[in-house]
């Protein structure tokens, strides 16, 4: 499949409720049906530069859903935080094997990292992509996805507390492992 290329607008949040009162809101938000993903994330490290200190990420999902599994190809690039809403590059491609992309990437120096796993609930309004996302050793988030001003408006719709979270799931795994 081809690359898409685009500019990803999100925002994640650290919601304050019980599970069911979150995954109610996202399905009445949405008016539709939730699909349920387990993926794993596994990120890798570039040979010759620290992704960490150019703000830029590789990452390669394996996506299991409904006895079906693709695997995801994603580049990231440096982020700007507006209002609290996060604006990076994103270069995404889809592939049948994450095994063999693994074998290029290793084959071109790459490193493997850490493996990032997950329970993910979304759905999608006309304008967002909404995420309730239980992380390993990380516990429960809300994602948004969209324009600018669709994401800020769902945000003022959501009725329990929640703190803004600036960080990626990767920077938050690493902070708890030291």
């Amino acid at each position: 499949m081809l690359s898409k290329l685009k500019y990803e607008v999100e925002i994640k949040i650290k919601p304050y409720a019980p599970y069911t009162e979150l995954y109610n809101f996202i399905s009445r938000t949405c008016n539709n049906e939730l699909h349920s993903v387990t993926e794993k994330d596994l990120y890798l490290i570039h040979p010759c530069k620290d992704f960490s200190k150019t703000d830029e990420a590789l990452r390669i999902r394996e996506m299991n859903y409904n006895k079906t599994t693709k695997c995801v190809i994603t580049y990231k690039g440096p982020r700007q935080i507006i209002d609290g809403l996060k604006k990076r590059m994103e270069i995404e491609f889809t592939t049948a094997s994450c095994n063999e992309v693994i074998e290029l990437f290793k084959a071109l120096g790459f490193t493997e990292f850490i493996v990032i796993s997950k329970k993910r609930h979304y759905c999608r309004t006309n304008e967002c992509i909404i995420t309730l996302d239980n992380v390993e050793n990380l516990g429960i988030f809300i994602e948004i996805e969209g324009p600018f001003n669709e994401v800020k408006k769902l945000l003022n719709q959501i009725p329990f507390n929640y703190d803004i979270v600036e960080k990626t799931y990767l920077e938050l795994l690493l902070e708890k492992l030291k």
